[in-house]
């Protein structure tokens, strides 16, 4: 008798109803805990069991010396429907470069339900931050936590080549050092940055390398959302300009090559005439769906 050959264990797939979800977490008027500077937060998400035991979700990146951190890490989680999901954010002030969290220095901490956070207005939630002495915001800031379901298409890509006519400067000698940011708009309006191009110096009409953003990152796979590109002039010796901004949506850019003109940016408070910003023009736009399906302008 032949035993027949096993092959490795499979899990069994998750039937249980929910979504996958990706949470951005902000925070405001954090405590100071650094003598010479400002904190270096970061923000610990864990999973809370029925009988109390923590396990960690995620964790952001560390941004420094920052009380007003925007972190541009988010967390991924799944949303089960039927199912009561307790979560705790542990903000920490990083002082040094131990893995353990007990050696550094804790902020506050706040604790919810993911089911809470999603059923919130815009699947939007701020709380104060809590410490030893309960919640205070005037003591430990507050933490703000938006939720987005992960849609279906977020791993599919979009290759874009772009390049700039008449981009002004600011700089008194030369003809500018210009990059683009590109930006997504989130559901409460925040601007959040996907991607920086390299730096093309010396002339107004760049031509930057083709770049790759997931569907999933810029326009959370709705192609008919709009997406932001804001054309920056670098500075050595002052913060960058922000030269003026095109707002497309993915499906705008797929086609014939394409030509925007650059706006000036929504919150650049200028209220003079209209000059000329130059124009955004997209030579090539192509959408990749999944491994082999791709659809070519």
């Amino acid at each position: 008798f032949n035993m027949p050959r096993l092959g490795p264990a499979v899990a069994p797939p998750d039937v249980r109803p929910g979504m996958s979800v990706r949470l951005s977490i902000e925070c405001r008027g954090l405590a100071n805990r650094d003598t010479l500077s400002y904190s270096d937060p970061v923000c610990v998400v864990l999973g809370v069991q029925p009988n109390g035991s923590r396990f960690e979700i995620g964790r952001t990146e560390t941004i420094q010396n920052c009380l007003n951190p925007r972190f541009t890490k988010p967390i991924e989680t799944k949303f089960y429907f039927e199912e009561i999901q307790k979560l705790q954010f542990v903000v920490y002030d990083i002082d040094n470069a131990s893995a353990d969290l007990s050696k550094q220095d804790l902020l506050g901490n706040f604790e919810t339900t993911l089911s809470t956070i999603v059923g919130s207005r815009g699947s939007c939630l701020t709380s104060p931050l809590s410490g030893r002495g309960g919640a205070d915001e005037k003591k430990y800031g507050n933490i703000k936590i938006l939720a987005e379901e992960i849609p279906s298409n977020a791993d599919d890509e979009i290759k874009l080549r772009i390049c700039g006519k008449r981009i002004p400067t600011k700089d008194w000698i030369g003809k500018g050092d210009h990059y683009l940011l590109i930006k997504r708009i989130r559901a409460d309006g925040v601007l959040e940055t996907v991607h920086k191009t390299e730096v093309v110096s010396g002339t107004s009409n760049p031509v930057w390398a083709p770049f790759t953003l997931k569907v999933g990152n810029v326009c959370m796979g709705k192609l008919d959302q709009k997406i932001v590109f804001e054309f920056m002039d670098e500075n050595t010796v002052s913060a960058d300009s922000l030269m003026g901004e095109v707002r497309v949506s993915v499906n705008e850019l797929l086609g014939a090559t394409k030509t925007f003109r650059v706006q000036k940016a929504h919150d650049s408070g200028s209220r003079g005439p209209d000059k000329d910003l130059g124009e955004m023009t997209v030579t090539s736009a192509e959408v990749c769906w999944g491994v082999c399906r791709e659809r070519v302008r």
